[in-house]
């Protein structure tokens, strides 16, 4: 991060997700005291994946209320505390998991208490799930994801604090050679959602 200049966030994403992608991030806000990056890949139809890497104290975020996606974060180093628009509170540190609607955060802060923070984030549209789940979810018999809604009702959100199932699901990304990581990007999202399911 060190080309990065104070007070920007670098998003970084392949040609295949700028479409998709532009019609949510132009509707994004962030205000950074710090320096941030962001990488996001194409996993499967209505599911991508983002790295989130902050060298800052607080973030501020104001984006459009998108209730059809889901956000499911996972904390790998640091820690995160945020506040969202509706007073709600998510705590997270490394080996941590939360799952909320994007109608909750569309005025939100993080404040990062060590200066670092280095997690993944993955967005999920129930909608384009249920069109087409991939080929191995629905072997498993899994062909929405209702059971993920039922985290967030209304405006509500769910922790996981952080245990060996949830943080070797996400660690194994972390360690993977970079040839392999877009793999294990998609191994790894089918397996948590037969852990969450």
């Amino acid at each position: 991060m060190k080309n990065i200049p104070d007070r920007t966030i670098q998003f970084l994403k392949p040609e295949s997700l700028k479409k998709e992608l532009s019609i949510i991030t132009n509707q994004f806000e962030t205000g950074i005291e710090g320096k941030g990056c962001i990488e996001a890949l194409f996993l499967f139809p209505g599911i991508f994946l983002t790295f989130f890497t902050f060298r800052a104290s607080s973030i501020s975020v104001r984006h459009h209320a998108f209730p059809s996606l889901l956000q499911i974060t996972f904390c790998h180093r640091g820690r995160l505390g945020w506040t969202l628009d509706h007073d709600g509170h998510i705590y997270l540190g490394p080996g941590d998991m939360s799952v909320h609607r994007m109608d909750t955060c569309t005025d939100s802060i993080l404040n990062l208490p060590f200066g670092y923070y280095e997690g993944i984030t993955l967005f999920i549209s129930p909608q384009n799930f249920k069109t087409s789940p991939p080929g191995f979810l629905q072997e498993a018999g899994i062909t929405d994801i209702k059971w993920l809604e039922k985290f967030c009702i209304g405006k509500e959100y769910a922790t996981f604090p952080g245990d060996g199932k949830i943080r070797n699901i996400f660690s194994v990304i972390y360690d993977s050679p970079e040839h392999l990581r877009d793999s294990y990007c998609k191994l790894k999202v089918l397996e948590l959602c037969l852990y969450l399911s």
